[in-house]
């Protein structure tokens, strides 16, 4: 499966971009900055939208959209979350406060009722967008501090991934972990996971500078997209799920296309489950044509 760079980096800052996402409508990326500040591109023209969000002294490192793509969150390094109303540029209400520990991730749930907040303490703690109030008691089991955290598509499910090299799955409806920690093996740290918008792919980008995709059905990863010399500390796919952005310590976002397929893959099985998990559903003869037209059509995916 081959991925390519789709576009050039987009420049803005000289400080590490700790932080991407995309807007739902896709046409807004979001970078968060260890400046303290929040920057935000057209994805088409690769121009900046407005002046940049101060966050005050507490550099931002990580920043998250609401379904609607109203409000945008903002975590910080003093242990708060900032929700910004992006039409009038300005906070919502008081800041979430987590405690001492720095705040590394923040999510919203599809729904938009939930902010999920993972944090240097090895906690993830969820919060009531409307009344600003804890949701439960925090999400514990990982010793490492909690780098990422990510809603599946249909809310039942939150990732928080680790810089001590693990992923944690956990049921939203009562909050256990479902099963073990997913192993990032070589790979070392995580520091962002991503799920795709439908289906049940899952991206984990580490700090040596891979990032790999996982079906999260099997368990089992797929294949890496990238691999270079400078930590990526953020990762996210756009809503169609075609191309999947990263942040690193360059001070550079790249794009990347996820689903065009090498015409060379020799691991068939890989690609296989890769579509079907991506998809979410059976592939039709048109997708297979689309995808796989180098080998002959056959019913597979659950």
């Amino acid at each position: 499966m081959a991925t390519h760079q789709v576009s050039a980096a987009l420049g803005g800052t000289a400080e590490p971009v700790t932080s991407v996402a995309f807007s739902p409508g896709g046409k807004t990326l979001a970078e968060g900055v260890a400046d303290g500040t929040v920057l935000r591109w057209n994805a088409a023209t690769q121009l900046a939208i407005g002046g940049r969000l101060i966050n005050g002294h507490a550099g931002v490192n990580s920043v998250a959209f609401s379904r609607d793509g109203k409000t945008l969150a903002a975590g910080g390094n003093d242990g708060s979350v900032r929700l910004w109303d992006l039409s009038a540029r300005r906070p919502v209400g008081s800041r979430l406060i987590n405690g001492h520990a720095g705040v590394n991730s923040v999510a919203f749930s599809p729904d938009g009722k939930t902010m999920a907040a993972g944090s240097n303490d090895g906690s993830v703690r969820l919060w009531d967008t409307v009344t600003h109030r804890p949701v439960g008691g925090p999400l514990t089991g990982q010793r490492a501090p909690v780098t990422s955290v990510a809603f599946s598509a249909d809310g039942k499910t939150l990732a928080s991934g680790s810089s001590g090299g693990t992923v944690w799955l956990w049921d939203m409806t009562a909050h256990p972990p479902i099963g073990t920690p997913l192993i990032n093996g070589q790979a070392g740290p995580v520091s962002s996971v991503a799920f795709s918008p439908v289906g049940r792919i899952l991206a984990i980008a580490s700090y040596d500078g891979s990032v790999w995709l996982r079906d999260v059905s099997t368990r089992q990863p797929v294949r890496p997209v990238t691999e270079s010399g400078n930590p990526v500390y953020s990762v996210a796919f756009s809503p169609d799920g075609k191309m999947l952005a990263s942040g690193s310590i360059d001070g550079t976002v790249r794009l990347w296309n996820v689903v065009t397929p090498s015409q060379s893959l020799r691991d068939t099985t890989n690609l296989v489950r890769y579509l079907c998990a991506l998809a979410g559903r059976p592939l039709s003869r048109a997708d297979w044509a689309q995808y796989v037209p180098h080998l002959p059509y056959r019913r597979v995916c659950p």
